[in-house]
Order: C-alpha cells, then structure tokens, then sequence
C-alpha cells in the first residue's frame, strides 16, 4: 500500500470539483475556500474505504500480515484472530492447500452452516478451501477449512486490508485505487451540496473498477 498526504488528496479532490461543478457558488461560497477543504478532507476516510470494499481482489495491494498464531481444531478446521483494524481479506494460504482464499464467506451464508458438516467432503479442503468470518469469544476471527489429515495449520500468506485511518496527515491506499478514490471522495462532497454531478462522480469511481 502506497501512503499518500491528505493534503495532496485534497488538492486533487478540488481540481475534479472546480473542473466539474458549474454552480460557481458552491466553490466560492467561502472566500477562503476553508469550509471546502475541510469538507474533503472529512470525506477521505469515507471515500478510502468504500473503494477499498468494493474492488475486485485483483486490484488490491499486498496489505498487513495478520499477526497472531492460528488454532487447530480436532475435526479439520482451525481459525486464526482478527486484528481490531479487520476491513477486508486480502489472501489467506496454508502450507497445504492447492490454492489460496481471496473472498471469505460471512457467517451467515448457507455455505457457512455446510462447513459443519461431519462429511468431509461436504465442507471446504486443501484443493478447495474455505475461509469464513465471523466472531470468537475474543473477538472476529477467520475461519478456515480445512486442514489435511495429520497436520497442523502452518500459514503461508495471511494478508488484509485495515480500515482506513488519518495518522500524520496522511492516508494508506492501495496504489491502482488511488484516482477512483479521488472520484468517490469527490462525490461525496459534491452530494453534501446537492450538486447533480456527484451521480456522474460515482459512475467514474466504479469505472475504475
């Protein structure tokens, strides 16, 4: 992930809203601009993480490694803890398995009540695995099925997408997500004011993706 300053992030915003927006009064309503640059700058995190959710996996960076040990479970399957900053899966692998997991199910999926099963081929396996979140008794983990027989879970990439925070006045985002994201935020400013171009900023976001 590339980190990049909010202040650049804001500078480019208002070049696609002064390029874009006819209504000359929604710009110059402040003489100084102030209300709008804040205005950006209070819709980045939203506009980070709505294109971080919504891109297709080939789009993503390699992302932070999850930390922690993984568990496993007597009957195949394991899990491993999920960071308080979890927003999205980017890959998980084990030494095992054929292939990796790039989109999770959630727990309330009918495929997730199938990893249960007591028929292993029913459920999730080292050529077609499953990942799952869902919440532990400390907190959301990542479910996984399943492990061969006679092995423990030993991870080969275990990488995911943080929510999107502002630290030092600047911003991580995933490079080839960079100028949708610019676009997004641009909507969602441009929709504060009403504008009806902010439908058309939204259009070009999810064209890049």
């Amino acid at each position: 992930m590339q980190t990049v300053l909010v202040s650049d992030i804001i500078k480019e915003v208002k070049i696609i809203l002064d390029e874009n927006i006819v209504d000359d009064a929604v710009l110059t309503a402040d003489a100084n601009q102030l209300q709008l640059l804040d205005l950006i700058k209070s819709r980045i995190i939203d506009a980070v993480r709505s294109i971080h959710e919504a891109a297709p996996s080939e789009l993503l960076d390699d992302g932070l490694t999850i930390p922690g040990a993984t568990v496993t479970l007597q009957d195949g399957s394991g899990y491993i803890s999920l960071p308080d900053d979890f927003m999205r899966l980017v890959i998980f692998q084990l030494a095992t398995w054929s292939r990796p997991v790039v989109v999770p199910i959630s727990d309330t999926d009918p495929k997730y009540f199938m990893q249960k099963s007591r028929f292993l081929g029913i459920r999730g396996g080292t050529d077609k695995p499953v990942c799952a979140i869902t919440t532990g008794a400390s907190g959301r983990i990542l479910e996984f099925y399943s492990i061969a027989p006679g092995t423990t879970a030993s991870v080969v990439k275990a990488k995911y997408l943080p929510l999107p925070s502002i630290s030092n006045d600047s911003i991580q985002v995933c490079k080839k997500l960079y100028r949708p994201i610019l676009y997004e935020c641009a909507g969602l400013v441009a929709l504060t004011y009403k504008d009806e171009v902010a439908k058309s900023f939204f259009e070009v976001a999810k064209s890049y993706l």
